[in-house]
């Protein structure tokens, strides 16, 4: 019997676990409903085991610390439920269901010259609402024309037509020669 129990409380440690990462995605917007029902499931049957009357004490210590490892976490997740229903936490839902689609974002090309900095700088400022706040920042602009002068010393090219796209998030530069 000693044993069945034994099994029966590492079992309800790893379905708190399970239910632990369960909210963790749900609050950080990946699940779409929180798993309040398998929470209750769980907290019944803890209690039910907590109210057997078991005399081991190696044995009632488990059940006391698995009870004081379940209620920990119940209190957050109910008060972090709370905060959301109330409006004091906002959970973003990323769209699960749907598969991801490409963000582009394009804007026209810009013709660079390597021996010409102020071309770069020209360029990098038609293209300032494409980076946002970053535009700004000097090393950030300094990463942006380093890998245009790299691919164009690469393709051995001294004025090119150059246009930057974001996809997904990723800065793609697309470099052709440029023609008088």
């Amino acid at each position: 019997m000693l044993k069945e129990i034994e099994k029966k409380i590492s079992n309800l440690n790893q379905k708190v676990h399970f239910l632990e990462t369960a909210f963790n995605q749900f609050f950080s917007g990946e699940a779409l409903v929180p798993p309040s029902k398998e929470r209750e499931r769980l907290e019944k049957e803890i209690r039910a085991l907590q109210n057997k009357m078991i005399r081991s004490p190696r044995i009632r210590l488990a059940i006391e610390n698995l009870f004081a490892k379940f209620s920990l976490y119940n209190n957050k997740w109910l008060k972090r439920l709370n905060d959301v229903e109330s409006g004091k936490l906002f959970i973003e839902k990323q769209k699960i269901l749907k598969s991801p689609t490409k963000k582009k974002i394009t804007r026209p090309d810009g013709v660079v010259s390597v021996k010409d900095d102020s071309s770069l700088n020209g360029m990098l400022n038609n293209y300032a609402e494409l980076f946002g706040k970053k535009a700004e920042d000097p090393k950030f602009r300094a990463k942006i024309a380093g890998t245009i002068k790299a691919q164009m010393d690469k393709a051995k090219i001294d004025t090119a037509k150059v246009s930057l796209k974001v996809i997904d998030g990723k800065l793609k530069v697309q470099i052709r020669p440029y023609e008088d």
